[in-house]
C-alpha cells in the first residue's frame, strides 16, 4: 500500500470548500444574520457583502438549477476563512494559505453547531468537501505529470487545452473530479497558470442529518486524499511536491 504524505512543503491547495445543502427556501438573509452575530465574536473584523445573485427575483432562482446554490450572500474575515450563504445552501470556504485540516474541521463543526442550533434547518440533502489544486507548469508541465492518459486515435493529448469531468463512486462516497488546462487564477501573491485539479467528494446516505456529519468528515477527508495521492497525482509529481511522511 503506497504511503500517503501528511504534508506537501510545495503546497498547490488554492481553496477548500465544505458544503451543506437544504431544500428550504428563503433563509439566506435570516441565516446570514445569525451567522454573522455568532462569528464575529470569535473573528476579528468580519465584513459581510450582498452578492449579484440577490438582485434575480426568486421566481428565477428557483426554476433554474445553475442559480439554485449560488451565494447570495458572503461573510468574509481578515484571515484565510469565508461563509457563503445561498438559497439551499450554505459553505465554508478557506483560500490560501490553507489553516490545516484540523483546524478547518473545528471551523466546520462551529459552523455546523450554529446552523443547528438555529433550529431553521433540520432536514439536509447533502454535504461535501471540495480540494482545489492549481499545479504550476514548472511542477506539472503537461498532463503525464497526472495519472491521466487520453488518447484521440493516433492523438495523444499532453499539454493541450482541456476540460473534462469524472464521477467515481467508491466506498460510500462519490467524488466528482474536474481537470482543466490551462487555468489562470488570482492568488494573494499574483496571477498564476496550470492545470486544476478539482474534486469534490460527497457522502452517500439515505439521511443526513446534523449528528452524522462530524463523523463522515473524516471519512470524506480520507477518502479525497488517498483518491489525489494514489489514484491521480504521478509519483514523480509528488516528489516535486517535497512531501513529508
Amino acid at each position: 500500500m503506497e504511503m500517503i504524505p501528511k504534508k506537501l512543503l510545495k503546497e498547490p491547495l488554492i481553496e477548500v470548500i465544505w458544503e451543506v445543502r437544504f431544500n428550504i427556501p428563503g433563509l439566506s438573509e435570516v441565516l446570514s444574520g445569525i451567522l454573522y452575530s455568532e462569528l464575529k465574536q470569535t473573528h476579528q473584523n468580519l465584513k459581510i457583502q450582498r452578492l449579484p445573485i440577490c438582485a434575480i427575483p426568486f421566481s428565477i432562482v428557483e426554476i433554474n438549477p445553475s442559480l439554485q446554490y449560488l451565494p447570495k450572500i458572503r461573510i468574509e474575515s481578515n484571515d484565510s476563512l469565508l461563509w457563503q450563504i445561498g438559497e439551499y445552501n450554505i459553505t465554508l470556504n478557506c483560500r490560501k494559505p490553507y489553516i490545516g485540516w484540523n483546524r478547518f474541521k473545528e471551523s466546520i463543526n462551529d459552523l455546523s453547531e450554529i446552523i443547528k442550533n438555529s433550529g431553521l434547518i433540520t432536514v439536509l440533502s447533502r454535504h461535501s468537501l471540495r480540494y482545489i489544486d492549481l499545479f504550476s507548469y514548472n511542477i506539472v508541465p503537461e498532463l503525464s505529470g497526472l495519472q491521466l492518459h487520453i488518447h484521440l486515435g493516433s492523438y495523444k493529448v499532453k499539454n493541450d487545452p482541456l476540460q473534462m469531468r469524472l464521477e467515481i463512486l467508491s466506498n460510500n462516497v462519490r467524488h466528482i473530479i474536474q481537470i482543466a488546462n490551462p487555468v489562470t487564477v488570482d492568488l494573494p501573491d499574483g496571477q498564476q497558470t496550470g492545470i486544476i485539479v478539482d474534486i469534490e467528494t460527497i457522502a452517500i446516505e439515505n439521511k443526513i442529518d446534523w449528528f452524522i456529519i462530524w463523523d463522515q468528515l473524516e471519512l470524506l477527508h480520507e477518502s479525497s486524499k488517498k483518491l489525489f495521492f494514489n489514484d491521480i497525482l504521478a509519483k514523480e509529481t509528488i516528489e516535486k511536491l517535497e512531501p513529508e511522511y
